[in-house]
């Protein structure tokens, strides 16, 4: 069992610190060992703290949903993905006020959406919120991004069923173009993570409500294997819709209310059924079933169009 003590640290968070100390003038490094506020622990080596772990009595299983609501700030939500590989995919779905979304899973952030009505919508910097919701209820989220970002904001756990208040020292930075907001609302934006091994098996969401409250929904499905439908080489030109060769296997990420194995525009276009690897882009003869279709790509994997032979 662990020890209660009085240990100050020289960061905002556990999570942001480097280092634990015995004294508030962080001048006597703690012993070495591990450390933790009840939902993340870190093991102190040499006066250095090592790589964050996740406690595993605050991680939510994987096939669930969580709906939420109250006053701004971030909410972060644990869940395990057990030993299965495949694309974890994630739906998110915010009330007109917008909220900002970002995952972590393996020492990466994932932070591409796409909506079924919007299309893509995504921050153009790794690592920073996506931003999504109705651009008529934006409180000033690029601009205050744009002029140093937020600071002392609250920050709340999720427990299995409520979300605790662990502090009001969040940081949230970026910039404008981490907002992605439409009109009307994009619905349920889709983000997924692949997994392609068995471990590490915990993936961290953090959503940031950055107006005076917000509300969304979250859906969180356990890794799947992608199901696959036949495709061409990338169309050059001079080859016919109805009698080309169909060499390769696809597979589109679906949407919320979508259909595995069964494209639609809006949709990630993938190449393999972990969802490592975006489709190229460009246009593609594919076959679904007996018909024969179109399928047009973007740069970000985004199936754009589709049209029968």
């Amino acid at each position: 069992m662990g020890v209660f003590g009085n240990y100050f640290i020289d960061g905002s968070t556990l999570e942001t610190a480097t280092a634990v100390f015995t004294d508030a003038t962080l001048t006597t490094p703690a012993p070495d060992g591990f450390y933790s506020n009840s939902v993340i622990s870190r093991e102190q080596v040499g006066g250095v703290l090592l790589a964050v772990v996740i406690c595993p009595s605050c991680v939510l299983p994987c096939n669930t949903s969580i709906n939420a609501g109250g006053g701004g700030g971030i909410y972060t939500v644990n869940f395990g993905t057990g030993s299965s590989v495949g694309a974890i995919i994630l739906y998110f779905n915010v009330s007109a006020i917008p909220d900002g979304i970002r995952v972590q899973y393996n020492n990466q952030f994932y932070n591409e959406t796409t909506s079924a009505t919007q299309g893509y919508l995504s921050s153009n910097t790794n690592g920073h919120y996506t931003f999504v919701g109705n651009i008529n209820s934006d409180c000033n989220i690029a601009q205050t991004l744009n002029g140093g970002g937020y600071s002392g904001e609250n920050t709340f756990n999720f427990n299995g069923a409520n979300f605790d208040p662990t502090g009001s020292n969040g940081v949230v930075t970026g910039n404008g173009g981490d907002v992605r907001l439409t009109i009307p609302s994009p619905g349920p934006v889709t983000l997924y993570i692949p997994k392609p091994l068995q471990t590490p098996e915990v993936v961290s969401v953090e959503i940031f409500g950055p107006c005076a409250n917000t509300g969304w929904t979250l859906g969180i499905n356990c890794p799947v294997q992608l199901t696959g439908f036949s495709t061409s080489n990338l169309v050059t030109g001079g080859t016919d819709c109805l009698t080309a060769n169909l060499p390769n296997t696809y597979f589109n990420v679906p949407n919320s209310g979508g259909l595995a194995g069964d494209p639609a525009v809006n949709e990630f276009c993938v190449v393999d059924p972990n969802g490592s690897v975006k489709a190229s882009q460009g246009t593609y003869y594919i076959q679904v079933g007996v018909i024969r279709k179109t399928m047009v790509v973007d740069g970000d994997g985004i199936i754009n169009s589709l049209t029968n032979c």
